[in-house]
C-alpha cells in the first residue's frame, strides 16, 4: 500500500512580523509625542492663569467714577465694600452695571470696565432735566418724564417751569410720571425745542392747568395759547410771526394759535 500524504503544517505567523503592528508602533510614538509637547505647552499657561487668579496684585483695591458731577448724592463705597480684595479677573461687569443703575433713577446708563491692575472703573450717562415741575417745590425733570430729584440745582439754569400740575408722592418716587397734564407739557416742550423758535425767544414757562389748551409764556410773559391740535403748525405759525419786524412784543399780552387765523391780544 501507498503511503498517504503527510499533513503539512501551517506555519505560524510571529506578531513581529504582522504589518498592522508594524505600522501602530510609530503611531503610538507620534500621538505620545504630541501629548507630551502639549502638556509642555500648557504648562505657562496654566500657571500664568492661576498667578492672574491668584495673585493679590490683581485685587480690587479701589473704585473711580465719572460723570457723576450733577448728582448731589453719590457714592462708590457699597461697590467698593462688596468687591474689595476680589479677583479683578472673576467679577463680572454686568452685575455692577445693574447695581449702579438701581442707585438712582437719575443714572440713565453706566459702563464699567476693569482697569489693570486693580481698579473698577465706572462711567455714568446721567439724565439732564428739561424742564421744572412747580408742586409744592421745584422738581426737574427729564423729556421722558422722569423726576429728577437727585440732580444738583447747578443743573436747573433757565430752565422753562411747568405749571398747573398736582404730583402725588408715588409720581414723584416712580420712575416715570405718567400724568397727562405732564406728557402734555412735555411734548409741547419736545415740539418748542424741535420748531427752533428758541433762536428767536426764551420760554420761561408751560402751563397745562387745562391741558387740552396748554399755554407757554415767552420773554416778558407774552402768553402763547397753542391748544391740543398740532403743535407744530401753530409753533411754525409763531416762528413766522417772530420774525416780523413789524410786531413789537413789549406791546403784546397774548397770542392765540388755535385758530386759522392768529389774534393777538394788545397790553
Amino acid at each position: 500500500m501507498s503511503s498517504l500524504p503527510k499533513r503539512q503544517k501551517k506555519s505560524k505567523k510571529s506578531s513581529r512580523d504582522s504589518p498592522v503592528k508594524g505600522l501602530l508602533g510609530p503611531v503610538f510614538g507620534k500621538v505620545s509625542l504630541v501629548l507630551v509637547c502639549g502638556a509642555l505647552g500648557a504648562f505657562p499657561a496654566v500657571w500664568a492663569w492661576h498667578f492672574l487668579s491668584t495673585s493679590s496684585y490683581f485685587s480690587i483695591k479701589k473704585i473711580e467714577t465719572f460723570g457723576h458731577e450733577n448728582l448731589s448724592s453719590y457714592s462708590a463705597s457699597s461697590i467698593l465694600n462688596r468687591y474689595k480684595g476680589k479677583n479683578i479677573f472673576s467679577v463680572d461687569v454686568k452685575a455692577i452695571e445693574r447695581q449702579v443703575r438701581d442707585f438712582s433713577v437719575d443714572i440713565d446708563t453706566s459702563m464699567v470696565r476693569k482697569t489693570l491692575p486693580d481698579t473698577i472703573t465706572i462711567v455714568l450717562a446721567v439724565r439732564e432735566p428739561c424742564a421744572l415741575v412747580k408742586d409744592e417745590t421745584y422738581l426737574p425733570i427729564d423729556a421722558e418724564g422722569v423726576i429728577l430729584a437727585n440732580i444738583k440745582s447747578t443743573a436747573w439754569k433757565r430752565l422753562p417751569v411747568i405749571t398747573g400740575v398736582t404730583l402725588r408722592k408715588k409720581e414723584i418716587s416712580q420712575k416715570k410720571c405718567e400724568s397727562k397734564n405732564i406728557t402734555v407739557a412735555l411734548e409741547l416742550l419736545a415740539e418748542i425745542k424741535r420748531s427752533g423758535i428758541l433762536r428767536e425767544c426764551d420760554v420761561s414757562s408751560v402751563d397745562v392747568s387745562d391741558y387740552k389748551n396748554p399755554t407757554f409764556s415767552i420773554n416778558d410773559g407774552v402768553e402763547i395759547r397753542v391748544g391740543l391740535g398740532s403743535f407744530r403748525d401753530a409753533l411754525q405759525s409763531l416762528k413766522s410771526m417772530l420774525k416780523d419786524p413789524k410786531l413789537s412784543l413789549s406791546q403784546v399780552r397774548y397770542i392765540d394759535l388755535r385758530f386759522k387765523d392768529a389774534v393777538i391780544g394788545p397790553k
